[in-house]
């Protein structure tokens, strides 16, 4: 933008400079001209003269409106450059912090999903040490049962071998005492005969 501004003011002051050369050199020379020219000529000349410098103010103020409308627009472009700048930033930082907006959710999202696992998993831990328990538990009241059965078929194995060893003595000592009787009744056969 500012080399084609500085381009544009260059091509217009050498247009003023050719416009202004004519005028400069047509000057010197009538300085250079010899007082003997009648009036007539001088006042054509001045005629002339005011003309053109007339036409140069009416062309240097045609310049410096075009010029200053020029430099308007090139402001009003920079200012609109500015402001397209300007909305590229802050465009960019709302990508940016939504961004990390989307970042943050997302690992809030990930540590509630993370509780949710870990609470899961505890009550499912629980749960299964809860049926472990409780499988233990009737585990070991049935090896109760099973013990306290088997105690009380041993105690009756042992009462019946105890009658029965007791009968079996009961009858020795019955089958003793008879041979015993016996034995007795030869004895007092034999001394008395």
């Amino acid at each position: 933008m500012k080399a084609a501004t500085m381009t544009f003011i260059m091509l217009r002051t050498r247009m003023l400079v050719r416009a202004f050369a004519p005028l400069t050199s047509k000057s010197s020379s009538y300085r250079r001209t010899p007082s003997v020219m009648n009036d007539n000529s001088n006042h054509d000349h001045n005629e002339e003269l005011r003309t053109k410098l007339e036409g140069l103010t009416v062309r240097q103020q045609t310049f410096k409106a075009d010029t200053t409308a020029r430099l308007d627009e090139l402001a009003e472009l920079a200012r609109e450059k500015g402001k397209v700048l300007l909305l590229e930033q802050e465009k960019e930082a709302l990508k940016l912090q939504l961004r990390e907006q989307a970042h943050q959710r997302g690992f809030e999202q990930l540590c509630v999903q993370l509780g949710k696992d870990l609470k899961e998993q505890l009550e499912e831990s629980s749960k299964e040490a809860w049926e472990q328990w409780k499988a233990d538990m009737a585990e070991r009241e049935a090896d109760k049962a099973e013990l306290k059965s088997q105690m009380e078929v041993d105690r009756a194995e042992r009462k019946q071998q105890m009658e029965a060893d007791k009968a079996e003595l009961k009858d020795a000592f019955q089958r003793s005492l008879i041979f015993a009787a016996i034995v007795y009744s030869v004895l007092q056969v034999v001394l008395w005969a």
